[in-house]
């Protein structure tokens, strides 16, 4: 599978950078990390909230666009070693 084949169809409504951060966090984690697409669907649907939900509200688009996809895989990753993930 090759980077244009990802499942980058996002559709974030809350601004154009933060589609854009949810394309390249995708790309990211496929060329760094080798994930598959399912690894890839579940992501999209976490960190597409967190986006949403979160970053959105407290970065401005220019904000968004410095913040490196590889910043949103340490978060990711971090909460995944917490008590949250554990169930």
């Amino acid at each position: 599978m090759s980077v244009q084949d990802l499942p980058l169809a996002v559709a974030l409504d809350c601004h154009p950078a933060c589609d854009h951060l949810m394309r390249e966090y995708l790309s990211f984690i496929f060329r760094s990390q080798g994930v598959t697409r399912g690894t890839l669907r579940r992501r999209r649907q976490f960190v597409g909230a967190l986006i949403q939900n979160a970053l959105q509200h407290q970065c401005s688009p220019a904000q968004l666009n410095d913040l490196h996809p590889s910043a949103i895989h340490d978060y990711v990753i971090a909460g995944a070693k917490g008590p949250r993930w554990a169930r």
